[in-house]
């Protein structure tokens, strides 16, 4: 499992996605599972060095396929993706209010 921001927000707002785990995918050939999370914001906060409690939720959205892709593919494709997991996180949020 990769984190595509790369690190933790410090505020609840999603970074933006770097290259890596997409390049990652196709070159191995595999599909992009992606999963939205939600909750986790208090579990170990940006710069914090003590765990906190929270109660996450996490949904697993269909596979994205990498066949016949290359690396320069790259970056449409974390264009393609990064907006699925914010709409799913999004909706999460929703109704954990």
């Amino acid at each position: 499992m990769i984190f595509p921001e790369g690190t933790r927000s410090p505020t609840a707002d999603m970074l933006p996605f770097k290259d890596g785990a997409f390049r990652l995918a196709i070159d191995a050939g595999v599909p992009i599972l992606p999963l939205a999370v939600s909750g986790t914001g208090t579990a170990l906060p940006k710069h914090g060095w003590r765990f906190g409690r929270s109660v996450a939720e996490v949904r697993v959205l269909e596979p994205i396929e990498t066949a016949g892709l290359t690396v320069k593919d790259a970056p449409a494709l974390r264009e393609r993706v990064a907006p699925r997991i914010l709409e799913a996180r999004d909706a999460l949020r929703a109704s954990q209010a």
